[in-house]
């Protein structure tokens, strides 16, 4: 049979067949949007709908996302773009490794979860010697190479767990950097970074280290479900309960402003995993 037209994401849709009027007489009446997606959901949600909020997402993976008004989109190189609604864009990159990088090095490097966070934080940037790619799981954004794998380059008979640790969640912040400088040009010159997940949330070492590593704020999330709360954003707006997703405000947590000294010193670790990354992976 044929497709049906595209609906957009604000059309409310109500009425039940008489057999599901009757079984859910509540029901009846109740408008139904259509499902929208997941990301921009989590962008609308966390706060992240206009050009000065990047969102970043780490989870098991992680992502990073610009959800603006838009007509039309020069889509950068690397990353995927796809409509919100009509009216909005979505931009962005997404990795397939991100607090499971966290949660490998734990379980394999036998790092007691206690004391971690106080450990990482007594090491200064990027002094292991190491150099990683976090390919654990393959890559996607920005070169797309599934078949990628992790590496570890400049071990020693000197190096420790935490180091490894340490230099592998300073790798996943530099394929975040990666996304941002291709995502930059769709965002304004007064952006934020907006971040949500339990993979970075639960260290704010790593927080802090996204911050310096891109050298703009990263600001903690407050919203627990930022998905869901998008979507019934989305709908509010729609039946007219809120006229603009500003309305509702996202609540955000703790501010961290990225510092020069280790922005500079993150700069030449990230050169040393580029030049990694273009001898190892087919480009």
């Amino acid at each position: 049979s044929p497709l049906t037209e595209n609906a957009d994401g604000d059309e409310a849709f109500s009425g039940l067949c008489a057999e599901y009027a009757g079984r859910w007489p509540a029901l009846s009446r109740i408008p139904w949007f259509p499902a929208i997606g997941d990301g921009a959901a989590s962008n609308i949600g966390s706060g992240g709908f206009t050009a000065d909020i990047i969102a970043i997402n780490v989870g098991t993976s992680g992502a990073m996302r610009v959800c603006r008004p838009a007509e039309s989109v020069q889509i950068p190189t690397g990353l995927w773009c796809y409509r919100a609604s009509r009216r909005d864009v979505v931009v962005g990159g997404a990795l397939s490794n991100g607090g499971d990088v966290y949660a490998w090095c734990q379980h394999t490097l036998k790092l007691e979860a206690a004391e971690v966070e106080a450990q990482l934080a007594a090491l200064e940037a990027d002094a292991h010697g190491l150099t990683v790619l976090p390919f654990f799981s393959g890559e996607r954004s920005t070169g797309w190479h599934s078949e990628a794998r992790a590496a570890i380059l400049g071990l020693s008979l000197n190096t420790v767990p935490l180091e490894i640790l340490r230099a592998s969640l300073e790798a996943v912040c530099y394929r975040f950097a990666a996304i941002y400088d291709r995502l930059k040009n769709e965002t304004s010159n007064t952006s934020r970074i907006v971040a949500s997940g339990g993979g970075i949330l639960h260290s704010k070492v790593w927080t802090q280290m996204m911050a310096d590593v891109i050298g703009v704020p990263v600001i903690a999330s407050a919203v627990p479900e930022a998905s869901s709360r998008g979507a019934a954003l989305v709908a509010l707006k729609s039946l007219g309960t809120i006229h603009d997703f500003s309305d509702a405000p996202a609540t955000f947590g703790q501010v961290f402003e990225p510092e020069a000294v280790p922005h500079e010193k993150y700069r030449r670790g990230r050169a040393r995993q580029e030049k990694l990354y273009d001898l190892l992976i087919d480009v």
